[in-house]
């Protein structure tokens, strides 16, 4: 994917990148589905994996009535178990202790990196100071990164805001706590809303493309946005386009 024709204006001097997580950096659909298959067999229980995953992964509604003030904040950990339980219920899914359910819930802490993105992110590094920046705990991000040796340089995310993206105060995180002006800071992720609103709030903008995030039935919009600063299909090529 080549970048929009809009990146070939010179792009102001860009010190940082800050990174969306789930989706962007990593892939949840895979993961949820291998594993989960995994404890199923080990339990001995039928669970529809796809179905779970597709509907687990789905931006909650709790999150757009936090958004609009209806609704208090809350963790992202604790709405994501919420939201585990209640697919559980309404499908039916039995034989699952607490602890069964726990280890479910813990595969967010274990999601496997996209092939491209280690080694993208390292490339960049040399370059950039690289922070997270998604719609999940600091505690989660901080095991993830760990536990997949991501090289960021700080770990931010909606917690330290107690909202959620694309909310202007979660970008806001990035200029405060970077000790950067906004367009000094570039967002990269797969979701164009979550773009829009960091374009939104002055940071510049990187789409890469994850055309498998939602498994091989999902459907996503992947075409090249000239709103955002670069386009393209993988971190090793942001690379590029960066100079990293």
């Amino acid at each position: 994917m080549r970048p929009a024709a809009a990146t070939e204006k010179q792009l102001p001097a860009i010190k940082a990148l800050v990174f969306d997580v789930y989706g962007t950096c990593v892939d949840y659909w895979s993961t949820i589905v291998s594993q989960g298959e995994a404890i199923s067999r080990k339990l001995g229980v039928e669970i529809d994996w796809q179905m779970v995953t597709r509907e687990w992964a789905a931006y909650p509604p709790s999150f757009t009535a936090i958004l609009q003030g209806k609704r208090a904040w809350e963790s992202f950990a604790a709405l994501r178990r919420a939201s585990l339980e209640e697919i559980l219920r309404r499908h039916g899914i039995s034989g699952l202790g607490v602890d069964d359910i726990d280890e479910i819930d813990a595969i967010w802490l274990r999601l496997q990196p996209w092939a491209d993105t280690r080694p993208g992110l390292q490339r960049l590094k040399n370059s950039f100071l690289l922070a997270t920046l998604g719609n999940a705990d600091m505690a989660d991000i901080v095991r993830l990164v760990k536990a997949n040796s991501l090289p960021f340089d700080a770990i931010l995310t909606a917690e330290l805001a107690r909202s959620v993206k694309p909310d202007p105060k979660v970008y806001a995180l990035a200029p405060q706590f970077l000790a950067l002006q906004p367009d000094e800071i570039m967002m990269v992720a797969c979701h164009k809303v979550d773009l829009h609103g960091a374009r939104a709030a002055g940071l510049r903008t990187a789409f890469v493309s994850r055309p498998a995030e939602l498994g091989p039935i999902g459907k996503l919009d992947t075409s090249v946005d000239e709103q955002f600063d670069l386009n393209c299909g993988s971190f090793e090529e942001l690379a590029s386009l960066m100079g990293a």
